[in-house]
């Protein structure tokens, strides 16, 4: 019927410029990009199978992707598109630490910075979060606590 709306679509218009990015992540691949410096996450291969997560320039590669999906707990795994390797802590998660892909899967908390399209990344349960200190190309990822950076997830 023409000008009839569905109570869903009602509450997709009441919505103000949210439209741009869902509040819950849906099961694909990601680039992981640094709303900041414009850097994206990739896995670096150091030696043998020890890898670590650095930062380069988007080049739209399988390298640079990330499957993202949600567990049951609420929480998310991310999983490199390239090594099937997960995001995760190098050793204890805290302050300073580096990230690296690990077979093990790491839990994190992904929610979208209030209203902005931007993500927060964090261990669960803390307040460290995913952090570029530079701009720079190759620049390692670390956790910082109480930090703030966003991330663009395309």
């Amino acid at each position: 019927m023409r000008g009839h709306r569905n109570k869903n679509q009602l509450k997709l218009l009441n919505k103000t410029n949210e439209a741009t990015m869902p509040e819950e992540l849906k099961p694909s691949l990601y680039t992981i990009k640094n709303h900041s410096v414009g850097n994206v996450l990739f896995e670096d291969i150091v030696v043998g199978d020890e890898t670590i997560i650095i930062s380069d320039h988007p080049r739209n590669e399988e390298i640079q992707t990330w499957f993202i999906q949600k567990n049951g707990d609420g929480s998310y795994y991310m999983q490199s598109g390239f090594t099937a390797k997960f995001l995760a802590v190098n050793g204890t998660p805290r302050n300073g630490a580096t990230l690296i892909g690990s077979e093990t899967p790491q839990r994190w908390t992904i929610e979208q910075a209030s209203g902005s399209g931007f993500w927060l990344i964090r261990v669960p349960g803390t307040q460290l979060s995913l952090h570029l200190p530079g701009d720079k190309q190759g620049t390692k990822c670390r956790l910082v606590d109480g930090g703030i950076q966003s991330w663009i997830l395309e």
